[in-house]
């Protein structure tokens, strides 16, 4: 195995599993194991996200964090913490990279930020009884990273436990920042069930 070969492969299988969801990848090139937190890169993000205009921009947490057996990867916590500092301040502020506006790519505002996969508290929970079987669908597109394990009956043992919290089968949990609110009824966050879950989702809302 070579780092080029397992990146093609890791590109075909990302590719795979976005079309599942019916999504789009868009590669950088960045080398696996040694991404930074670049000005180069945060600028290249700011791009995007001014071209795509997207009201929600979801990422890893940046801290360093670990437990007895585990380590969170710096590739992780590096291209979280560019994916927040391109989305505050810069990819709203036309004297940050005045080239690009030069080039078209007007500024924009991102409403929220949904950070995964941390250590923050959750302040939003969503709700995916309806669309897990689609994850797990496209998560098994990632073979090289599978192998011989079937992820789905953890998936769904952590989803399930994560939506006992808000009345939901199955449920995600997100650390969610607001930057600009939005109408309620447009807001990305799926309806909560019963009196506790909709409190809870109108103080979130």
């Amino acid at each position: 195995m070579t780092t080029e070969k397992l990146a093609q492969i890791r590109r075909e299988e990302q590719t795979n599993a976005t079309n599942v969801v019916g999504a789009h990848c868009i590669f950088l090139g960045e080398p696996d194991g040694m991404l930074q937190s670049t000005l180069a890169l945060r600028k290249e993000l700011v791009r995007l996200i001014r071209q795509y205009k997207p009201n929600v921009v979801v990422c890893g947490d940046p801290a360093f964090y670990h437990s007895d057996t585990y380590i969170n990867h710096p590739d992780h916590r590096a291209v979280a913490q560019v994916a927040l500092e391109a989305v505050f301040p810069c990819a709203d502020s036309p004297l940050i990279f005045p080239e690009l506006v030069v080039d078209g790519y007007e500024p924009h505002k991102v409403n929220y930020v949904y950070i995964s996969f941390g250590r923050r508290e959750a302040n939003c929970y969503i709700d995916i009884s309806e669309t897990i079987d689609t994850k797990l669908t496209a998560l098994k597109e990632h073979k090289s990273q599978m192998q011989d394990w079937d992820p789905e009956e953890r998936m769904r043992q952590w989803t399930a436990e994560t939506g006992k919290k808000v009345g939901f089968k199955y449920a995600e949990a997100y650390h969610r920042i607001t930057l600009k609110e939005i109408e309620e009824e447009t807001a990305p966050e799926a309806e909560t069930p019963g009196d506790e879950a909709q409190h809870r989702g109108a103080q979130e809302g």
